[in-house]
């Protein structure tokens, strides 16, 4: 979201600045996903039956921020660390903030689910955005997943999603 000093937010209500989480570039990744299992599932059958993590990079919401502005970083992964050297961010000054809603009622009540967690021995009522703040999303396995990297699935980077999307949204 552009602010009216010209900055950028990035805005997860009720986001934890700091947690690591699952990115995932939609536009750019998922497409390519699909269409892998689409052209291997008739040849490899282990492929059936099973859930496929389609995961761009594991950061935290301010490192995203972070990315947005300045482009090169360290995107960790649990498998490796990436580093990219060319300057991509959009050169303006992007923030992290977690608004209390979405700001649209009919997706805040969407959103909201019962939760019964074994991870933290508790069952409450909460929001989605609480729920993965807190303890993410695909936690203990590698991201992006390497059995559709496996298939030749090549994943975008988060620079990639600053200069594409980003530049021109910012200018």
């Amino acid at each position: 979201m552009k602010t009216p000093e010209g900055s950028l937010e990035v805005r997860i209500p009720k986001g934890n600045p700091t947690n690591i989480q699952a990115i995932t570039w939609i536009k750019k990744d998922l497409g390519p996903s699909v269409l892998a299992l689409f052209k291997n599932y008739t040849t490899k059958k282990d492929l059936w039956g099973q859930t496929y993590r389609v995961v761009t990079a594991e950061v935290s919401f301010a490192q995203l921020a972070e990315i947005i502005q300045k482009g090169p970083s360290l995107i960790k992964c649990q498998t490796s660390v990436v580093v990219s050297s060319v300057t991509t961010g959009v050169g303006k000054p992007v923030s992290f903030t977690s608004p209390p809603t979405s700001g649209v009622p009919e997706v805040d009540e969407m959103v909201c689910m019962f939760v019964t967690s074994p991870v933290v021995n508790v069952t409450h009522f909460c929001t989605q955005y609480e729920y993965f703040s807190e303890f993410g999303m695909y936690r203990g396995f590698a991201n992006p997943d390497p059995r559709l990297i496996a298939l030749g699935v090549q994943f975008s980077t988060l620079e990639g999603f600053a200069e594409a999307e980003m530049k021109s949204r910012s200018a």
